[in-house]
Order: structure tokens, then C-alpha cells, then sequence
């Protein structure tokens, strides 16, 4: 049997905080909606880019929580609407796209926050934007 699992593990510790699967056509977005309801109220979960859309800071919002997503390049310049410098930190307010499929029993209302670039660069290795 092939399955699809989502977890949260709590930074300091290593522990499983949260866990959701399901089937392959189940998203991990959709599941990371399961694990955000485990969360405690006010705790900070991270993601990666697969995680850096409208419906998963839907989810924390509507769960009491708070989120630090890595977005894609894309997404992160159409939310910027410019290009942006290393270092630069812009504040935002995050509205869904057409695209987006949002959760229907939670709030649409755009989120504010803020969109940090950072480029990492080391001498013998290829740059990391984040």
C-alpha cells in the first residue's frame, strides 16, 4: 500500500507534534490543513515550497497559528509585484488567486505578513535564494 503522510516535529525537541496521511491523490497541502489543526494555538510552523501557498496560511490562520513559508521564485515575485534585492523585507497583504483552492468553511479575507529575499552565496557553490 503507497500512502501520503504530512508530520510537524517540534524544532527543539524532535518530537512529533502533528500527523496526517492519506491516499496518493490526497494533497500534502490538504493534509498539512490536518496537521495545522494539531498545532497548538499560537505555535510557528515552517514549510517548504510546496507548502508556500494561500490555502496552507488559510489553514494556520484559521487554526490560531502561525506560519514561515519558503515560496517559489513565481509566486514570490507575483506576491512582491517586483523584483526584489537580498536582504529586502517587504510587508504584504496576501490575497488568494483564481488558481488557489481555498478551504470553504475558512476565511478568504487576504492575510497580512511580511516577504523576506535572502541570496545565499558560498564561493565553490551554486546561489540559494530563500
Amino acid at each position: 500500500m503507497v500512502m501520503r503522510v504530512v508530520a510537524a516535529f517540534w524544532l527543539c525537541t524532535g518530537a512529533l507534534g502533528g500527523v496526517a496521511e492519506g491516499a496518493l491523490q490526497v494533497s500534502e497541502q490538504a493534509l498539512a490543513a490536518v496537521v495545522l489543526a494539531q498545532a497548538i494555538a499560537g505555535s510557528v510552523e515552517g514549510g517548504d515550497r510546496n507548502f508556500g501557498i494561500f490555502r496552507v496560511a488559510q489553514a494556520a490562520r484559521h487554526h490560531k497559528g502561525w506560519v514561515m513559508l519558503r515560496r517559489t521564485r513565481q509566486r514570490a515575485l507575483a506576491l512582491a509585484g517586483c523584483k526584489m534585492r537580498s536582504g529586502e523585507d517587504l510587508r504584504v497583504s496576501w490575497r488568494h488567486s483564481a488558481q488557489d483552492q481555498l478551504h470553504p468553511e475558512m476565511s478568504a479575507e487576504p492575510l497580512e505578513g511580511r516577504l523576506i529575499f535572502v541570496r545565499l552565496e558560498r564561493k565553490g557553490f551554486r546561489p540559494v535564494e530563500l
